[in-house]
């Protein structure tokens, strides 16, 4: 067979649409999509601060305040709370409670914002006169000044080990609420010579950090 009547076979058998004949196209229906000037999102909300993250970041911003004048780091306190202990020795967060940066600076804004609120008010009650203002704001400067670069143990008041107040605690008689691996971590953590204890008790750890104590500005009478 010739290559022309092979040709002409192909040509012959397509099929042909009849004239006349209706074809159906069917159209696609696009799913309705819902009215509006935009569409709805879920709204994702921050996390809230649990009663022991306020109460550790608050007990951090108020050491800072009494022991430099200055503004706490957000950064060192973050790191902080990933080691942070309780009473126990126990690790006080885990990680699901570990929070940024970024969540600890927004808390300790709060809290001075907080503050400068308070202390307002106060002085709006009280009532006082520029000359009174312009002594607290000369006596703040002066609380700055006096703040020195290395300072010891007895001059940083408050004597602190971690977020705990060791001053504090002894005056409210407190201490003998640690554990005694926490007592033993807190004497060494300044330092203290506890080689001499054989006992497993807790009194011969606090008899030391009352010792410690004992020098500090807050019980000689020096803070100012």
């Amino acid at each position: 067979m010739g290559y022309a009547s092979r040709l002409e076979q192909v040509a012959t058998s397509i099929p042909e649409l009849g004239l006349g004949k209706e074809v159906r196209i069917t159209a696609y229906s696009a799913p309705s999509l819902p009215m509006g000037w935009a569409l709805k999102c879920s709204r994702v909300r921050g996390a809230r601060f649990s009663t022991k993250q306020k109460e550790y970041l608050s007990a951090k911003f108020q050491i800072a305040g009494e022991r430099t004048s200055l503004k706490v780091d957000p950064a060192s306190v973050a790191t902080a709370m990933r080691k942070a202990k309780d009473v126990n020795g126990e690790r006080l967060f885990d990680s699901t409670e570990f929070l940024t940066v970024q969540q600890v600076a927004s808390f300790f804004s709060r809290l001075a914002a907080k503050k400068t609120t308070d202390e307002d008010t106060e002085e709006d009650d009280e009532d006082e006169d520029h000359t009174a203002h312009l002594q607290h704001e000369n006596h703040l400067q002066e609380m700055r000044d006096n703040i020195v670069t290395s300072m010891s143990i007895q001059n940083a008041h408050p004597i602190v080990y971690d977020s705990f107040n060791i001053c504090e605690l002894v005056q409210k008689s407190k201490l003998a609420s640690f554990s005694i691996k926490v007592l033993q971590e807190i004497c060494s953590s300044f330092g203290l010579d506890i080689s001499n204890i054989k006992i497993k008790r807790k009194q011969p750890f606090i008899n030391i950090l009352r010792e410690l104590v004992k020098g500090c500005k807050c019980q000689l009478g020096t803070v100012k």
